[in-house]
């Protein structure tokens, strides 16, 4: 019934409006019968017949009836197998009508795999055997088309082996084993690997019967790894190792070999409980290393190519197969840590003497630098013991100095070698890098390729007449010590001429405080105890200090170490104000300053407050490093009277000065 309002507006009473509308139902009814009748009792998802009424080649759509006299349109893209003709009769899938066009949606290819899918699901049951046509790569795996119906296959199901690309199936046709069936979703799994394990099972059954080490067979090369590659023999895969490949050198297995390839592969070894079988190339043919010894003997020169380039030296490839090491100590008699990226190139051809042969290891030892012959035989007939020569200072070491003869020639200029009195710590207090200097050959060592030179053999040695006529036990003697170490101070004679003072012939006030009483510089009388011209030593023993050049001295001494005491304050203050820790910073420098030691150096309470930055910076000990000084302290005069008291005071005065 109308509402009251909707009477009112358009002034009709409500009978007329009733039979009105009454009127319009009944014509929707017709209506509603013709529909029907236009396009019959189709029901929807169903497969239908339909007939082609026309092809519309400016739409790109196939125009068919489907019953009941219902159009429906059909894209190009349905007929794969190429457009029809005008009353071609074929079946389509009927989904049911747009709803906002009431015209039927349709399907071919749909219609099509239906009748496809109830085919299948007749004939195949899962473990059958299918066989289709590869058409696509998706993610997971590949699409299959078995009989119209596309069936999915896993990427780990594609082979036995994991597959680096499935995309390489494409348009393959393979068979597979049905996995699963799928009714509700209509999906299909199959598996390709399952297939062929079985096949290979029966196959490898077959062959492990017949299969013996020492055949020769036929294989297929299936994967391969950095270590070698797996052939399949027809039934189970064997390994040939990359060693097993050649008797040459190969680093990859794909520098010989590729996947598919068929080849001849020995049987050496069969694990028959592990099903493994272990195969050789280079076994069918002939051992290179047979009647080697013949074709390059020892103390021969051969002809060969670089094979590989190594650190340590070179891979030379005399024939195929065989190789021999050229270590990097053989390639140059002069040059030294040669680099062989530099100085040569894979593939070059190169004479090497052949040094020696290991049968057993199967390894060769060659030379390039005995090809020219050792020059140091003509390096040892030019530089005779006695020789002298002007060389240049190349390099300088804690033990002496390299000094270049000639180009690629050094020889070694001992410490000891330099000054027949004076005791060298290290080579820079003599010479610089650089230097041209004059020495004498001492000796020339052809196995070590050594040269020895010395420089105080160019004069006459003082031990052998000047000193022994001159300097005799029980002399008194005036000198100034020049260096000071824990185990004694060297006394300085004369220019150029030291002696060793032991400190337990010292006072016992020096013993307690050295540092502060063995200064560079200070005059003292000693007693001669020992004069050992055959170790080039002389011993000393202290008598007195009492001479009034000496006041001098330590005034200096005390005054630099005062110096060094407020240099070592301003740095402590300098660290502590830039750390924001002033104030305690400025109390630590006012008890080492000192004040009065500074207005009255000779007071004994200034040396007290000195004590500490002397020791520590060690201004004496800077002089003569210690750590190298161990021979000389031997020659302690008091040696001869308390030995091991002496031996032990140098080790630890290496120690701290270290």
């Amino acid at each position: 019934m109308a509402s009251r309002e909707t009477v009112r507006r358009f002034d009709i009473t409500e009978a007329d409006l009733d039979s009105q509308l009454a009127a319009i139902l009944s014509t929707e009814d017709v209506a509603q019968e013709d529909i029907s009748v236009h396009i019959g009792d189709v029901e929807r998802d169903q497969i239908v017949q339909a007939t082609v009424l026309t092809v519309d080649l400016d739409r790109n759509r196939v125009l068919v009836d489907i019953g009941g006299k219902a159009e429906a349109a059909l894209p190009f893209e349905e007929f794969a197998e190429g457009l029809p003709e005008a009353g071609t009769v074929f079946e389509v899938f009927y989904r049911g009508d747009d709803r906002r066009t009431n015209v039927p949606v349709v399907s071919k290819t749909e219609a099509d795999r239906e009748r496809a899918w109830a085919k299948i699901v007749d004939i195949y049951q899962p473990d059958d055997i299918v066989e289709g046509v590869v058409k696509s790569k998706i993610k997971g795996g590949l699409l299959i088309d078995v009989s119209g119906v596309p069936v999915f296959m896993p990427a780990s199901q594609i082979d036995l082996r994991r597959t680096p690309e499935p995309g390489d199936f494409i348009d393959a046709t393979i068979r597979a084993k049905i996995v699963k069936i799928d009714l509700e979703r209509k999906n299909i799994v199959v598996s390709r690997r399952q297939l062929l394990e079985e096949e290979r099972a029966e196959k490898r059954a077959s062959l492990l019967t017949e299969i013996a080490e020492g055949q020769i067979r036929v294989g297929e090369v299936k994967n391969i790894a950095d270590f070698g590659a797996f052939i399949d023999l027809g039934g189970m895969d064997g390994l040939l190792h990359i060693t097993d490949m050649t008797w040459g050198r190969i680093k990859h297995p794909r520098e010989i070999l590729k996947i598919g390839d068929k080849i001849e592969v020995m049987v050496t070894k069969i694990d028959r409980e592990r099903n493994r079988v272990a195969l050789s190339v280079k076994a069918m043919g002939k051992d290179p290393w047979d009647a080697i010894a013949e074709r390059f003997p020892a103390a021969s020169v051969q002809t060969g190519k670089i094979a590989n380039i190594v650190p340590y030296g070179l891979f030379v490839e005399l024939e195929p197969g065989v190789e021999g090491l050229v270590h990097l100590s053989e390639i140059s008699w002069t040059r030294q840590n040669l680099n062989p990226e530099n100085e040569f190139v894979r593939g070059q051809d190169i004479k090497v003497y052949v040094k020696e042969l290991d049968l057993e290891k199967k390894e060769l030892s060659l030379s390039v630098r005995e090809v020219e012959g050792n020059p140091w035989d003509a390096i040892a007939e030019q530089y005779q013991p006695g020789t002298v020569i002007e060389a240049t200072v190349k390099n300088l070491a804690t033990y002496g100095a390299f000094v270049e003869i000639e180009e690629g020639v050094d020889g070694l200029l001992h410490n000891t070698d330099f000054h027949w009195t004076r005791k060298v710590q290290h080579p820079n207090e003599v010479v610089k890098k650089g230097d041209r200097i004059q020495c004498v050959v001492l000796a020339v060592d052809r196995e070590k390729q050594r040269i020895s030179l010395g420089m105080k053999q160019l004069t006459k040695n003082p031990w052998e007449d000047y000193i022994p006529a001159n300097y005799h036990v029980g002399d008194m003697l005036a000198g100034t010590i020049s260096k000071s170490i824990q185990a004694g101070a060297f006394i300085q004679l004369e220019e150029g001429l030291e002696a060793f003072l032991h400190f337990s012939t010292i006072p016992t006030e020096w013993q307690e405080e050295p540092e502060k009483h063995c200064i560079n510089g200070l005059k003292i009388e000693v007693r001669v105890v020992r004069v050992d011209c055959g170790e080039e030593r002389i011993g000393l023993a202290f008598i007195h200090a009492d001479h009034p050049e000496n006041v001098e001295v330590r005034e200096k001494f005390e005054e630099a170490q005062a110096k060094k005491a407020a240099r070592k304050a301003a740095r402590v203050a300098a660290k502590a104000e830039a750390a924001g820790t002033a104030p305690v910073a400025k109390e630590a420098p006012a008890a080492e300053e000192a004040p009065a030691a500074e207005e009255a150096p000779a007071a004994e309470e200034a040396p007290a407050a000195e004590e500490a930055p002397a020791a520590e910076e060690a201004p004496v000990a800077e002089e003569a490093p210690v750590a190298e000084e161990a021979p000389v302290a031997e020659e302690a005069p008091v040696a001869e009277e308390a030995p091991v008291a002496e031996e032990a005071p140098v080790a630890e005065a290496t120690e701290e000065k270290e």
